[in-house]
């Protein structure tokens, strides 16, 4: 049990706020930065905050988490149902203000592969990127997708090669991203944009790409966006700035 227990919500099936969420986010990422759990089971409970859509489904993730002042913390959280937020990928920003929710830098692995040979590897939801990660497609696909991962304080390298397959790179807006590469008979597109306002001083995302009869494409999209919700996101963007 907690060191102060959990209280349980006045109205159990009531509707998830934003501040509520990111408080369990917060909660699952000290819990598993003082090894209560495992990685996989980490993940697991990170993809179902993100889910979450009453209280009740929320407080199972954090009934048996370990937190000095949990109580304190969660009813602060609870008091402001009105917390105007934007979430983007693991991004809260309440009052314009947003941030990444991060663990320290022990907890982070090394290396991670991706490799899609005649076939698919995707990886998305709640994850934590390795520090270098290797994404091979030939003659098939892989898809790497940041929205809602938890970050540790680091550089994350990315090399993506593309022969005669894709490599897809989905990104939140306020994710750093530096690009290099070079397409041989293929394809190399970015379409991050980058914006002072929005920009972090936290971790930094360096893709290297390489296609060949292939193609890596780097998206940036809010949570659960489609590739077209996307762009006409950018489009009124563009015409809000023009004004």
């Amino acid at each position: 049990m907690t060191d102060e227990s959990i209280p349980s919500p006045s109205v159990g099936r009531r509707h998830v706020t934003p501040g509520r969420r990111q408080w369990v986010v917060d909660a699952l990422c000290e819990a598993y930065a003082t090894d209560q759990f495992s990685i996989q089971e980490f993940e697991r409970r990170l993809d179902e905050a993100h889910r979450a859509q009453t209280e009740v489904e929320l407080q199972a993730l954090i009934s048996d988490v370990q937190l000095p002042n949990a109580s304190r913390l969660l009813a602060k959280a609870a008091d402001h149902p009105s917390l105007e937020a934007s979430r983007v990928g693991g991004l809260l920003a309440p009052g314009g203000e947003a941030r990444l929710p991060a663990i320290d830098a022990d907890r982070v692995p090394d290396r991670q592969f991706s490799v899609g040979v005649w076939s698919g590897r995707v990886r998305k939801g709640s994850w934590i990127p390795a520090r270098r990660i290797t994404a091979l497609a030939f003659q098939g696909g892989v898809e790497l997708d940041f929205r809602e991962a938890v970050f540790g304080p680091h550089t994350i390298d990315v090399r993506a090669l593309a022969l005669m397959g894709g490599v897809h790179i989905i990104v939140p807006p306020n994710l750093r991203v530096e690009t290099s590469g070079f397409a041989i008979m293929g394809g190399l597109e970015d379409r991050t944009e980058f914006d002072a306002e929005k920009q972090l001083a936290g971790p930094l995302l360096r893709i290297h790409g390489f296609a060949c009869l292939g193609s890596v494409d780097i998206d940036v999209r809010l949570p659960g966006e489609t590739s077209r919700e996307a762009r006409s996101r950018r489009r009124k963007e563009r015409r809000a700035k023009r004004r």
